[in-house]
């Protein structure tokens, strides 16, 4: 691996300052479960140089939980098990803390971090391996899309070279509620919508959010007066402990019986949180009694590949049928 040095940042204002002084040799680190893997992997350097400088912001003051103008503000530094323990997470967003129930162990839980998990660089063994020459890493193909293993793949077919799939269960979850990002630069705060953050990855698929290498991610904003019913499910191979072959988040407004808004976001299949606006609109407007969550289901993947030999398109639709009911019950 090689060598850096770590500077504790201050504030989000300080890691901006030690960002612009030590220039491209420097990179952000929170607390640093995928960005140590791909240092040890040799790979963090492959766009551009491997950092020399690492700048902590475990140090900075980013984790609060706070109400701030009738919004729950997430600050990027929290840890997951102090989201899922606190009390006014789990009244305004129970599915964030069901999904960061799911998310590796107890232990990994204690340290990690929300912005953290947002920003994870995917699992894809081709783009993790330092021989192989992959288009992520600045290469021209996409080995995974001949060779790859099939459960780990899209399962939607989205713009751009690359075959991999966003590895974040927070990421649909956020995308589903609305969420806001902050983001704090040098031409000061900027809120992006998650929905948004995201987009960008088919824009530029050697990057999985649109957020400038001199910006530091400060909180998450989450609207708790819009959604009714929330609910998410997630698949893996293994029982625990291993990241999305497929999941489903899932949010709905329900007034008078009526579906008045909602979100389906699939994650795990494609190189970012993906809503699926077909089942959306057939949703909104319908008496929540009369809907059969397994006709939406097959609403939802119409832009699915038809060739899928590991059958996620299937646990898609089983996950979708059954999340959606779950939110409407809620």
């Amino acid at each position: 691996m090689t060598p850096f040095r770590l500077i504790d940042a201050r504030s989000a204002a300080h890691a901006m300052t030690l960002l612009a002084e030590h220039g491209p040799a420097a990179r952000l680190i929170a607390a640093g479960g995928d960005l140590l893997d791909l240092l040890k992997e040799g790979v963090a350097g492959a766009l551009q140089p491997a950092p020399a400088v690492l700048i902590n912001l475990g140090t900075a003051d980013m984790a609060d939980v706070a109400w701030s103008d009738a919004k729950l503000r997430l600050g990027a530094m929290a840890t997951l098990a102090d989201l899922a323990a606190h009390g006014d997470v789990r009244a305004a967003a129970p599915m964030l803390v069901e999904a960061i129930g799911r998310i590796a162990s107890p232990q990994l839980r204690n340290v990690t971090t929300l912005g953290g998990n947002l920003l994870q660089r995917p699992r894809c063994l081709f783009f993790r391996h330092p021989l192989i020459d992959c288009f992520k890493k600045g290469g021209r193909g996409c080995p995974a899309a001949a060779a790859g293993d099939p459960r780990l793949q899209p399962v939607l077919v989205t713009a751009g070279p690359c075959c991999a799939v966003h590895p974040s269960d927070l990421a649909p979850v956020l995308v589903a509620l609305d969420a806001v990002m902050e983001i704090t630069g040098p031409s000061g705060l900027r809120a992006i919508p998650m929905d948004e953050l995201y987009a960008g990855a088919e824009r530029n698929p050697r990057a999985e959010a649109v957020i400038a290498a001199d910006a530091v991610v400060t909180a998450i904003q989450i609207a708790t007066d819009v959604f009714s019913g929330q609910a998410f499910e997630k698949f893996t191979v293994r029982g625990a402990n291993d990241f999305a072959s497929a999941s489903v988040a899932v949010a709905v407004a329900v007034t008078d019986g009526v579906v008045r808004d909602c979100r389906i976001v699939l994650g795990g299949a494609a190189l970012r949180p993906v809503r699926s606006r077909e089942a959306e609109t057939v949703v909104i407007g319908r008496k929540a009694a009369q809907i059969v969550t397994a006709d939406i289901a097959n609403a939802a993947l119409p832009g699915a590949w038809a060739s899928d030999a590991a059958g996620r398109i299937e646990v898609l639709r089983t996950l979708i049928a059954r999340t959606l009911a779950r939110a409407i019950a809620a």
